[in-house]
């Protein structure tokens, strides 16, 4: 039980992180293709590749797909920054750098929604409008409340200097302070999260805890001063060195030997999908050039193959999000209502590991 709590604490911190990387004013359709489109298709393939060979329901194929795909932006954030100063004019650092986080966000708000689901259907038989309204209901609320009081708090923060009570500041107007109450807010929304009921199903909850720590993130860097977010940004990322240690302790205290004996068994997914990512990269990068996100290059076919296996590469990476999510399909108990519902997710716990290892 306390190694689960430690890993909340280090998945915590992953949500808050991908929140503030997540730039509203950077969403642009061709970005939004870019992010999207390669991440669904892997996704698809995986889980119908896990339908068709391992006996999965399509449902169960996709949380597995969801866990398996997204990369590794702590990886790949740090090394395009390097990109991007030692190559300014180039397109290719910046779109990876707004790409990165949104696929990260995209896989756990997916995720999100695909655990409210299962959580859903296990309470008893619900018709399809309760399943909607309940699911529907609560991302709307969540995205809603956290984006409210994430943007409240930055907006306040960023002028916490002019707060006065009988002419005694309130705040004293530090960066440390504005990350403590960013992170007293994160814990607060995910606490929440968990105690709220939505009353459309027995056992429903209002808000979905992993968005809405997004969601505050988000609306914080919206609504910060740009200072302010910097510096937050920084001590989250020294707070993250120790978070990363606990989440890939945590993870290898619970890995034995034998899951090296599935190999075989994931190379399949493995190929699956990253021939569908590059198929989806085949797609948007013309598309891309199309809608100018990688304009200012001269168009070739071998500067579009470069940049398409540029993209490949930069997805590979696998390590953070498979650590926070592979297992909590066996700690909130996913698929319950099925008959093999435990053997799933021992599965799709042993895949998380595996892609850590040889991704």
């Amino acid at each position: 039980e306390n190694r689960d709590q430690l890993q909340r604490f280090a998945f915590l911190l992953v949500l808050l992180n991908a929140g503030f990387e997540v730039s509203v004013r950077r969403l642009r359709p061709a970005m939004l293709l870019v992010a999207l489109l390669p991440a669904t298709l892997e996704i698809l393939g995986i889980a119908l590749m896990a339908t068709l060979t391992v006996g999965m329901a399509f449902r169960e194929g996709a949380v597995l797909g969801c866990v398996l795909f997204p990369l590794g932006e702590g990886l790949v954030i740090p090394k395009m920054n390097e990109f991007k100063h030692k190559f300014p004019n180039h397109p290719l650092p910046r779109v990876t750098l707004t790409w990165a986080p949104l696929e990260a966000t995209f896989a756990l708000s997916l995720f999100s929604f695909l655990s409210s689901l299962s959580s859903v259907m296990t309470e008893g038989k619900l018709s399809i409008v309760q399943i909607l309204l309940d699911v529907l209901g609560r991302l709307v609320a969540t995205i809603v409340t956290g984006g409210l009081i994430g943007g409240a708090t930055g907006w306040l923060l960023s002028r916490s200097s002019r707060l006065t009570i009988r002419r005694k500041r309130v705040f004293t107007g530090s960066a440390v302070e504005a990350f403590l109450i960013v992170l007293a807010l994160a814990f607060l929304g995910f606490g929440l999260a968990e105690i709220v009921p939505n009353g459309i199903a027995k056992g429903s909850l209002l808000f979905d805890a992993d968005l809405f720590v997004i969601a505050i993130g988000s609306s914080f860097s919206e609504f910060a001063d740009p200072s302010l977010l910097h510096s937050v940004e920084n001590y989250l990322a020294s707070v993250w060195v120790f978070g990363c240690v606990i989440l890939f302790s945590m993870l290898g205290s619970r890995t034995e030997v034998s899951v090296f004996t599935d190999v075989s068994r994931f190379f399949p997914f493995m190929l699956t999908g990253v021939f569908c990512r590059f198929v989806g990269f085949c797609v948007v990068v013309p598309l891309a050039r199309l809608l100018l996100l990688l304009s200012g290059q001269r168009f070739s076919r071998k500067k579009m193959a470069l940049e398409v296996i540029f993209l490949l590469l930069c997805s590979l990476p696998r390590a953070t999000l498979q650590g926070a999510l592979g297992s909590k399909p066996m700690q909130e108990r996913f698929f319950s209502h099925d008959s093999q519902g435990m053997l799933w997710q021992a599965f799709i716990s042993d895949g998380a590991k595996l892609y850590i290892l040889f991704f």
